[in-house]
């Protein structure tokens, strides 16, 4: 399956989910949402938040409302990043609330408009997961360890 194929198949499982459970996925404020969660998922069908792996989606009926999305490349700084579906990644709230505006491509940037569009490669993307996980790996056993034990 090609990357356009892929992503039609996305979209159409997507719309398919918001409009057979507008409840379960009232989290999601738009298509691409659901689709970067849908894209992301293990070989088992579950959706791991892409900083700390908590289950987000599993068969746990109780998962999904462990998790929300968040922008990889922060949307003020990024504003035509901020509805692809590129720059969404599944993630907890923890994680989210902790990462918050913080951006991975501050120091050292790997993503530069000009050269890149306005789409993030997959290896630029996989990069700056990597960057936002040791980024709240290091906080979170600095000043959240009481809070939050890993």
């Amino acid at each position: 399956m090609d990357d356009v194929e892929r992503k039609r198949t996305l979209r159409e499982i997507a719309r398919s989910l918001i409009r057979s459970e507008p409840l379960y996925c009232g989290a999601f404020k738009n298509e691409e949402h659901l689709m970067a969660w849908l894209n992301d998922r293990t070989p088992e069908h579950n959706v791991l938040c892409a900083y700390c792996d908590l289950p987000l989606l599993s068969s746990s009926s109780t998962s999904f409302r462990n998790g929300t999305d968040d922008h990889l490349l922060p949307d003020t700084p990024y504003k035509w990043l901020a509805a692809a579906q590129s720059n969404w990644v599944p993630c907890c709230y923890r994680c989210n609330n902790i990462k918050s505006k913080w951006d991975p491509n501050r120091e050292n940037p790997i993503y530069v408009r000009e050269r890149d569009g306005d789409v993030l490669t997959e290896d630029k993307r996989k990069e700056l997961i990597k960057r936002s996980r040791e980024y709240l790996r290091t906080k979170l056993e600095k000043d959240h360890a009481k809070v939050w034990p890993q």
